[in-house]
């Protein structure tokens, strides 16, 4: 809008000193060019006053958008007019046409411009032969000057039409910038975003995907927006349903059309050094979703450092101009885009574990205050039992507050192991396992042993933090329930993935289908908050009972692939 109303400023100014100049020049000409003297001037006169009476009055209110295709009309007919009551075509209307044509491609575009040009030239052939009449009208003449007019109207409308759509590229890359840099959830910010490029390229709809290299982790985001994504929740996907839309592709940008036709589907795309590719060879994936609802589309593969990579689809995208012109501009976009979408990645990271630390400060605070001082009452508790001096009932409700005291001291030792499990790396699980189970034993009394019989896994950050937690999750389970005197954590893997093994000896679930959940259930036993752990990272979840005491739970994980399907995008 501000745009616009700087476009009609400048147009009412020019306006203004085309009407002065065109009356001195008509009056200085020697060779007489008017047809009509009074007429001529008095065109001129009215259009030069209301040209002054307009460029006033738009310097003092705010001009409306229904007031612009009466203005332009306004101009046409009084070119129209200028060249009836002149020499016509010959004459100074050529400056008038051109500013005409100037003023229609600073409006609007191309379209425009190109419908102004051609409604003069027909005005222009119509007082031709009003004038000379069939016989004798020079039609080689009229059409060297249609030549001439139809160029600079086509030279200025395409001209127009660039400049027009990259002040446009330029407007959408700063409305990116700023709402990137806004703070808050990062879920509505991209929502935004992508609101802010489908509006751009007028498409049914955008999906981004943004992959985590470190951890394999992959999330989605679209617009219009489903209902299921929240802003406190990342929406992620599951490995497989990312793999369908994060495929290898031989270019950083292309472009499928008629996706409904199936191999005859059209591709074009940008290479990584900057040369389009009007006909490739390169056809979406069977399993690729998009390809079903959609005919065309416009995808990119954008590389933020080393940590992230990400894809953009663009549904149905309306291209203003050329294809090749678009892909390139969507490298652009990248480049300028790309580290403010890094720095917010990592600045949320940041945050993440800033959030970590509180939480490993707040565990400390439990533990010099809270803890102590229900170790301090427990040992007071016990001082008077040993003093003996109650009476029976007297002695039944301190040992009961001293048992209350113990669970709850060791409720707040469970929660302070949870609140530090860090974000571990494959090299630091083993070892992180080990002080575990270690503490668990010296703290519990129960033989604890963690047994390796792998190297360091090759598994995804994410995957080792929800390792840990099963096993803190288990050996929680194994202190409230199974009055085991011993545990075993075991380690090991296979070609499939990692298998991680809890035995202990306690009173557990005694049962008779291993496989079966309904089974466990009935039981009275379900380890409900390992099996969500573990079907979070696509494993399974076994719960076999011994001949003798004890439960034995057998998880597997299997491994993640990390085939870098960004390989083609520019580094």
């Amino acid at each position: 809008m501000r745009q616009a109303a700087r476009t009609e400023h400048i147009l009412a100014a020019a306006r203004a000193v085309l009407a002065g100049a065109l009356l001195v020049a008509i009056y200085f000409d020697p060779a007489t060019p008017v047809r009509n003297g009074v007429m001529a001037y008095t065109v001129l006169l009215t259009y030069a006053c209301l040209s002054f009476a307009f460029f006033i009055w738009v310097r003092r209110r705010p001009i409306q958008s229904g007031i612009v295709p009466i203005v332009h009309a306004l101009d046409f007919l009084a070119v129209v007019l200028i060249s009836i009551f002149t020499h016509g075509p010959e004459s100074l209307v050529y400056v008038c046409f051109t500013f005409v044509v100037l003023a229609a491609a600073n409006r609007w575009g191309l379209l425009e411009t190109v419908v102004t040009g051609g409604a003069f030239l027909i005005v222009f052939l119509i007082q031709g032969l009003a004038v000379t009449g069939l016989g004798s009208f020079d039609l080689k003449q009229f059409a060297m000057r249609s030549i001439y007019l139809s160029l600079v109207t086509g030279l200025v409308g395409y001209v127009a039409e660039g400049d027009k759509r990259g002040r446009e590229e330029n407007s959408l890359v700063a409305r990116l910038l700023r709402m990137c840099q806004i703070e808050g959830e990062l879920t509505p910010i991209i929502q935004t975003c992508l609101q802010v490029i489908g509006e751009f390229y007028r498409a049914k709809g955008v999906l981004i995907l943004i992959h985590e290299n470190s951890s394999q982790r992959t999330f989605r985001w679209q617009y219009p927006a489903s209902g299921s994504e929240t802003p406190s929740r990342l929406p992620e996907l599951s490995p497989d349903e990312g793999r369908k839309y994060l495929f290898w592709a031989p270019a950083p940008v292309w472009s499928w059309r008629k996706l409904h036709s199936g191999s005859n589907c059209r591709t074009a795309w940008v290479g990584s050094d900057g040369v389009f590719k009007p006909q490739a060879r390169f056809e979406p994936p069977e399993l690729f979703p998009e390809a079903a609802f959609c005919d065309s589309l416009l995808a990119a593969t954008f590389l933020f450092g080393d940590d992230l990579a990400g894809r953009l689809y663009i549904l149905e995208p309306r291209l203003p101009s050329l294809p090749s012109r678009e892909m390139l501009y969507l490298m652009r976009l990248s480049d300028e885009i790309g580290p403010v979408v890094l720095n917010l990645y990592l600045w949320r990271r940041l945050r993440s574990r800033v959030r970590v630390v509180e939480q490993a400060r707040a565990a400390r605070e439990m533990h010099d205050g809270i803890i102590q001082s229900l170790i301090g009452l427990e040992l007071e508790i016990e001082a008077l039992l040993i003093k003996n001096e109650q009476d029976a009932a007297s002695r039944r409700q301190l040992e009961r507050v001293q048992r209350i005291l113990r669970q709850e001291g060791q409720e707040l030792r469970d929660l302070m192991h949870r609140m530090k499990t860090p974000a571990l790396t494959p090299d630091e699980l083993l070892v992180f396992l080990s002080d575990l189970v270690t503490k668990f034993g010296y703290e519990t009394g129960i033989k604890a042993r963690f047994v390796s019989r792998t190297e360091a896994p090759h598994l995804p950050v994410k995957v080792c933090h929800e390792v840990a937690r099963i096993v803190q999750e288990a050996l929680v389970n194994v202190r409230k329930h199974s009055l085991a005197t011993r545990v075993e954590v075991t380690l090991s893997s296979d070609e499939e993935g990692l298998i991680l093994t809890i035995e202990d000896d306690g009173t557990g679930a005694r049962l008779a289908d291993t496989d079966s959940e309904e089974t466990i259930s009935e039981n009275g036993w379900e380890p409900v908050v390992i099996r969500e752990r573990v079907r979070l990272l696509n494993g399974s979840l076994r719960v076999e009972s011994r001949t003798g005491p004890g439960v034995c739970l057998v998880i597997r994980i299997p491994a993640s692939a990390q085939t870098k399907w960004w390989g083609a995008a520019r580094s």
